[in-house]
């Protein structure tokens, strides 16, 4: 056994606590007891196996703190401890004593305090997983010294480890929840850069240093307390491929550089306090799931339905049926676009309405019925439905009636604005007969004013 390089018992049934003697196999180079039911502290004796280059132990029910006797690691690449019930604090000394370490899994166990500091001197880490524990404080300074991510990994080599006549004994292999999959990373685990801080008790501003990490494809600081607002130079990020800050305390606009994620394809700023238009352009635009923004009461613009304050609602945005034509087909319709597209246009229409048709000169000369024959001038009793009435039935219902659906003129169009603002003001009546065309009865004061132009 002394002679043992590699030793692999994962996926088992194993019971019981790891045994002490088996620091005795002092030639390992990897070690996975991994998905069993290993239970109990870590032995000390562990702390021989001073050439170790990999360490599984996920996935079972060890407790107790990292012995200190770890720091003789000083090769090894690969430290997972995901998935059991380790407590204490993260020791300072892991960020020195392990120089050439790459991936470091810490998640969903109960380490406590802060992260150190320390952990900046892991010049070649690629993975940080500290996810679901209770760490609390805030992200520590340095972490623009993790050179690892700094660039993307472009050149993929398989970690392997103990030679065979016909290959290798052990190859390195990794699960993440990355993009919203469990990825099983093995042949490309040299490529895999990423940093997930979620489900925590983290505080304070996101760094921006982080945004120096250009080689980052995975960003999770999700479920802790952070503040401020997100990095200006988020778009910096350019191989990001997932980024999750939901459910922290966020606020401000969304920085327009996020558009510029191009590989993006997982987002989530939800339950923040974030404010402004979203932003739009490039890779956002396939991401149109309103989830992603929801419980920020202060966001607005598409996916969300709530429009921003100054967007124009017309043409192309008035709610339900109010886009390019006014159907007053019956109560509940005129109810609805009174309420929704004449009510937010009343005040610029108005002034406009009152330029042109209260004077008493009109630059219209006179309109014309749908057959294409001059109009005769309107009286007190004239029904006044051959400027508009059966064109807006053409355009709202022209399968209905048959007829030939037009574009507006200048002098039609006009004609409707003005007609629903009079009916805000009492100043005609709506007749609406199901099947018949509609009438507007115009009063008598009314008509005599607009006799000039008709």
């Amino acid at each position: 056994m002394t002679s043992l390089v590699v030793l692999d018992l994962s996926q088992n049934k194993i019971s019981g606590t790891i045994p002490s003697s088996l620091g005795n196999c002092v030639c390992l180079e990897a070690l996975d007891l991994s998905r069993n039911h290993l239970s109990g502290v870590l032995p000390k004796s562990l702390g021989l196996l001073t050439g170790l280059q990999s360490m599984h132990l996920s996935e079972n029910s060890l407790t107790g703190q990292i012995p200190s006797s770890f720091r003789n690691f000083t090769i090894l690449k690969t430290l997972n401890l995901r998935e059991n019930n380790f407590s204490g604090n993260i020791l300072a000394w892991i960020g020195n004593s392990f120089p050439p370490l790459r991936i470091l899994r810490l998640r969903s166990n109960k380490f406590i305090g802060k992260i150190p500091q320390q952990i900046s001197n892991l010049t070649s880490l690629q993975v940080l997983d500290a996810a679901h524990n209770y760490l609390s404080g805030s992200i520590p300074q340095g972490f623009e010294n993790l050179i690892g991510m700094e660039n993307e990994q472009m050149t993929n080599y398989i970690l392997h480890y103990g030679e065979a006549v016909q290959g290798h004994y052990y190859e390195e292999n990794l699960i993440v929840s990355m993009r919203g999959l469990v990825l099983n990373y093995s042949k490309t685990i040299s490529l895999l850069t990423c940093i997930d801080l979620s489900s925590n008790h983290l505080s304070g501003k996101i760094p921006q240093v982080l945004t120096i990490l250009l080689g980052l494809r995975g960003l999770n600081l999700s479920g802790n307390n952070f503040t401020g607002k997100i990095p200006d130079k988020i778009g910096r990020l350019a191989s990001l491929e997932a980024l999750d800050f939901s459910r922290n305390q966020l606020s401000g606009i969304i920085p327009p550089s996020i558009s510029s994620l191009t590989f993006l394809s997982r987002l989530n700023l939800s339950y923040n306090d974030f404010s402004g238009k979203i932003p739009s352009g490039n890779q956002l635009q396939t991401l149109d799931d309103p989830y992603i923004y929801f419980g920020n009461d202060g966001l607005c613009g598409p996916p969300l339905t709530k429009h921003c304050n100054g967007d124009e609602m017309f043409p192309g945005q008035c709610p339900v049926e109010a886009t390019n034509k006014l159907a007053f087909a019956d109560d509940s319709n005129f109810s609805l676009i009174k309420t929704s597209c004449i009510a937010l246009l009343a005040t610029k229409i108005w002034l406009l309405a009152t330029k042109i048709f209260v004077a008493k000169t009109c630059p219209l000369s006179r309109t014309v019925d749908p057959a294409g024959a001059p109009t005769r001038p309107a009286s007190a009793s004239t029904p006044f439905s051959s400027i508009i009435s059966r064109k807006l039935l053409c355009l709202a219902y022209k399968s209905e009636l048959g007829c030939q659906a037009r574009p507006f003129d200048s002098v039609s169009l006009l004609s409707q604005f003005v007609l629903a603002i009079w009916q805000l003001s009492g100043a005609y009546e709506v007749l609406v007969v199901p099947g018949q065309v509609l009438s507007f009865e115009i009063s008598a004061s009314v008509a005599s004013r607009l006799r000039p132009c008709l």
